[in-house]
């Protein structure tokens, strides 16, 4: 189990995301991070799987605050730290 899970909700981020990636991993080994894709069209998926970070893909129709969010209650994790792309 992580001791922290940060889960980051993206659609379309390949601009800002893989910076973001590889500033968290330069925090601490204990973080684990899970993209929460809602189908981007651009290379976001390409720089989750070079990060090795865990994704899920969702249906941009399918998207919600509350429902895709509570998807990563799913992990186990001691704390979850919601950021945004």
């Amino acid at each position: 189990m992580s001791k922290l899970l940060v889960i980051i909700p993206t659609l379309n981020a390949s601009l800002v995301l893989e910076k973001q990636l590889i500033k968290l991993k330069n925090q601490t080994d204990q973080i684990k991070v899970l993209i929460i894709d809602s189908s981007s069209t651009d290379e976001t998926l390409d720089i989750a799987k070079k990060q090795n970070v865990d994704f899920i893909t969702i249906k941009q129709e399918d998207y919600n605050h509350a429902t895709t969010r509570n998807l990563a209650l799913n992990y186990q994790a001691n704390f979850f730290l919601f950021l945004t792309q």
